[in-house]
This record gives structure tokens, sequence and C-alpha cells, in this order.
């Protein structure tokens, strides 16, 4: 993870629109010298693109997995 984290920098862009909105760019040069970008025009669940009924259901359900709640238990809402 050390190895992992010291081949990553970033920079501010002082045109970024942010706190108004929350926008998200990686670029990622690989080993092979070729290079990955990919731009995020916003931030989704946000206000320029919200989150259905069922979108917000399917996350309760996939952010309960890792503690142990099968999808069940987070649809009955017991403890």
């Amino acid at each position: 993870m050390v190895a992992l984290a010291s081949k990553v920098r970033y920079q501010i862009d002082p045109h970024n629109p942010y706190p108004s909105n929350f926008t998200g760019h990686i670029r990622a040069v690989l080993a092979d010298g070729r290079v990955v970008e990919e731009r995020q025009p916003h931030m989704r669940g946000g206000a320029h693109e919200p989150l259905t009924r069922g979108d917000i259901e399917e996350k309760f359900v996939l952010n309960g997995a890792p503690r142990g709640w099968d999808a069940a238990r987070t649809q009955s809402g017991s403890r």
C-alpha cells in the first residue's frame, strides 16, 4: 500500500467550480507509458444527477454487506 501511495500525486485546478459543484478527474500513466484519463463533470447523486429511490436502496444494501448485513436484513431494518 505504501508503494502505491508513493506513486500518487495531485494538482488543485484553480478553475474547478468547487464547492458549488463537485467534479472529478483522474489521469493515470501506466507502466507501459499509456495514459488513461477520465473526467466526471458532476457528482452522481448530487443536484445535477440525483439518485433514484432504487439507487438509494441498492446503495444501502451494498453498504451493509461488508458489515455482515444481507439484503433481507437491510430491507427489514432489524438490528
